[in-house]
């Protein structure tokens, strides 16, 4: 039954409507002004912003079907879930809000909060009776290996968002997918390649200097044994991982620079393995790499509709 509809009449109700919308337009400025702009974030809003869907704002898309498609979704409101799905936002802006707070709490000089609220709001203040899963108030807060994570998830048809802080080194996860595949799963996976990142070094021999490492870098077929292979500089040389991957922690694989496009893959003990060589074409430009004799060749990168 529609609010109001047995106790005002049709001019009452309509002046109770505007004075709703005119409350919601009061909040939503009031936190553009008083929380938004302070801490940098000038692509988040407040609501879903569908005349911009398909160029700015991503085009979400439904589970996995047994064919292997997904089902583009058509343009939606979330006004009946405003409290779950109230704000849009980008990576970036959501690594401004990471390193707003991180900022609050190393300085405690008040900004926007004070700091001693930020940090009520992340200590635990509920805990379901599993004892798994604790809240603070607005944030969910884990202990795994010792460490502490705070942060929380955002979900509507299509979209899933994960932000997770390690306060105690000011480490912050940011996720986003635009289908209805669940990414919260992979934030411990992105906290674990970036501490294995944390003062790597290759042993041995000193990685070959004035190699263009960024050169490298992009995706290569694997097929037929994989679908392909991200390669990226680290620490002094390259890794690459071979995706979809079950463990990426794991799968890593390091590769040592020797001088031109030749490079050492490195075992676990810091020893050098076989070579992998880099081809390029006429104008210089990297086509590709052979390893034990099979060659692999670049790919175009991926194209976004």
């Amino acid at each position: 039954m529609p609010w109001g509809c047995e106790f005002f009449s049709g001019k009452t109700w309509e002046r109770s409507r505007n004075q709703r919308t005119s409350a919601k337009s009061h909040r939503i400025q009031y936190a553009k002004t008083h929380v938004l702009d302070p801490i940098g974030l000038q692509d988040t809003r407040t609501s879903m912003p569908m005349d911009l869907y398909g160029t700015r704002l991503a085009v979400g898309s439904g589970a996995l079907k047994r064919d292997g498609s997904r089902d583009l979704l058509k343009p939606f409101n979330t006004r009946g879930i405003t409290p779950a799905a109230g704000y849009t936002s980008t990576v970036q802006d959501l690594a401004k809000f990471a390193s707003w707070q991180f900022r609050l709490l190393r300085t405690g000089k008040p900004d926007v909060l004070k700091a001693s609220t930020l940090r009520e709001m992340q200590r635990v203040q509920f805990m379901d009776p599993d004892w798994k899963t604790s809240w603070g108030l607005g944030f969910a807060i884990q202990h795994r290996d010792n460490h502490a994570y705070v942060g929380h998830a955002g979900d509507c048809p299509g979209y899933h968002t994960v932000l997770m802080l390690r306060l105690e080194d000011e480490l912050g996860v940011v996720l986003m997918d635009n289908a209805a595949d669940r990414v919260a799963a992979f934030a411990p996976v992105v906290f674990a390649i970036l501490d294995k990142s944390k003062g790597y070094e290759f042993k041995g021999p000193a990685p070959a200097p004035g190699v263009d490492l960024e050169a490298y870098a992009g995706h290569y077929s694997g097929q037929p044994w994989v679908a392909e292979s991200v390669m990226l500089p680290w620490a002094g040389g390259l890794v690459s991982l071979s995706l979809p991957n079950n463990d990426p922690v794991a799968g890593l694989e390091f590769f040592k620079p020797q001088g031109g496009d030749i490079f050492r893959e490195v075992r676990e003990d810091g020893s050098e393995a076989e070579e992998l060589k880099f081809t390029r074409d006429v104008s210089g430009k990297v086509t590709g790499y052979i390893q034990s004799s099979n060659p692999k060749l670049r790919m175009p990168p991926i194209e976004h509709p």
